[in-house]
């Protein structure tokens, strides 16, 4: 397993986004080398809208990605519904021992995570339990993805 300096924030960015809310076709993908996260709108056509995407530079990267697509590794967005999963499963486990709290946020869901932020918004210990659960969850997938295309992130 090769071992690589990843920047968690960076790739957690990456990793967590919504594929299917983007306006654009957005993507991106992991270089094998530095462990660089390199961020692409496919089309050309949003690029200037997206701060973590250089216009002029966009197309160069498309290209460059294009010809060693062995040095790049495509990062996956989530599935619209992963986020309503670890939700469900945030209301499941035993992230408090308040059974007024733990009764006010499983109450508050009703199939939509927008929904329910909005329901708890005022209740701040709801959301930063829900917070750290959520990047928890999202870095277990994230390593699991890894070391299954043979890489052992080292967080930075």
């Amino acid at each position: 397993m090769k071992k690589i300096n990843v920047d968690f924030e960076m790739f957690k960015m990456a990793f967590a986004k919504d594929r299917y809310f983007l306006p654009y076709q957005q993507e991106t993908y992991f270089d094998l080398d530095t462990g660089a996260i390199v961020w692409v709108d496919e089309k050309n056509t949003f690029a200037a809208e997206c701060a973590l995407i250089i216009l002029l530079a966009n197309a160069e990267t498309r290209e460059e990605i294009n010809k060693a697509p062995g040095k790049y590794l495509r990062i996956p967005g989530q599935a619209r519904g992963k986020q309503n999963e670890i939700l469900k499963e945030f209301l499941e486990s035993d992230w408090t021992d308040d059974e007024l709290l733990w009764e006010h946020a499983l109450s508050s869901y009703s199939g939509s995570i927008g929904k329910w932020i909005r329901a708890v918004k005022n209740d701040q210990e709801i959301i930063n339990e829900f917070i750290d659960f959520r990047w928890n969850k999202i870095k277990e997938t994230v390593e699991e993805f890894l070391n299954k295309n043979g890489i052992m992130p080292i967080w930075q």
